[in-house]
């Protein structure tokens, strides 16, 4: 599933038809080099972050835009990301929120993805309990599952094939 998905556009035509949407609210910028805008119900969810261009010390436009997403929240109305998201209602929830800002599909290849976060849903084959308590993988140290009959020594967890 994709949780947040951000895009970076140079397109000026872009840049001031997202400045004007009338659904975004101010917010607090990120950095003092950026004018930020979330949507007015969304919030952070559905943001626009606008790089600023600065010549003698004055604003005098943007230079890029940062178009932040969250294509699973949007897929199930802002409620919630905690369900089954294909790839296909992926695809179809990207552009539709592309669509509701505003950007032509001819517009797409103006949209450079710089960040894309995903989530992968799992059941896994030992026990849950195991599987927290293993939670101790750090660089290069191997995973492993504290043997209760030694409390000295770990077992190293065993990777678990597909039957």
């Amino acid at each position: 599933m994709i949780d947040n998905t951000k895009f970076l556009t140079h397109s000026q035509t872009i840049i001031n038809r997202l400045y004007q949407h009338s659904d975004f609210v101010v917010c607090r910028p990120k950095t003092n080099n950026y004018y930020s805008l979330r949507h007015k119900d969304f919030g952070i969810k559905l943001s626009l972050d606008f790089r600023k261009a600065v010549e003698n010390g004055k604003v005098v436009g943007f230079c890029h835009l940062e178009i932040n997403i969250s294509p699973h929240y949007h897929f199930n109305q802002y409620r919630h990301n905690g369900n089954d998201f294909t790839p296909l209602q992926a695809i179809s929830t990207i552009s539709d929120i592309l669509t509701y800002l505003g950007i032509k599909q001819r517009e797409y290849n103006e949209l450079n993805v710089c960040n894309i976060e995903f989530g992968l849903n799992i059941i896994p084959d030992t026990d849950t309990k195991d599987l927290i308590n293993g939670l101790y993988f750090y660089k290069k140290t191997p995973f492993t599952i504290p043997d209760t009959k030694n409390h000295i020594s770990k077992k190293l967890m065993q990777p678990t094939t597909n039957k």
